[in-house]
């Protein structure tokens, strides 16, 4: 996870350090932009104070898999 916040900007992350409260209970899709969280939810890294994003799940995912497999 630590290999992600530190190349955020690379993996298209614009916001490392807060969430938004409208995302927290889930979106339609992982590009929604409701205008008052500024950024669209696959740009936000935490959903809350405690959890990794949908998106910050697949990457991580995605770098198991590859140490793995």
């Amino acid at each position: 996870m630590e290999q992600i916040l530190d190349n955020s900007w690379q993996e298209g992350f614009k916001n490392t350090s807060h969430s938004c409260p409208k995302y927290r209970n889930g979106t339609p899709s992982l590009t929604t932009l409701y205008p008052e969280c500024v950024n669209p939810v696959n740009e936000y890294f935490w959903t809350d104070e405690l959890h990794p994003s949908s998106r910050v799940h697949k990457l991580l995912a995605s770098q198991v898999k590859e140490v793995r497999f």
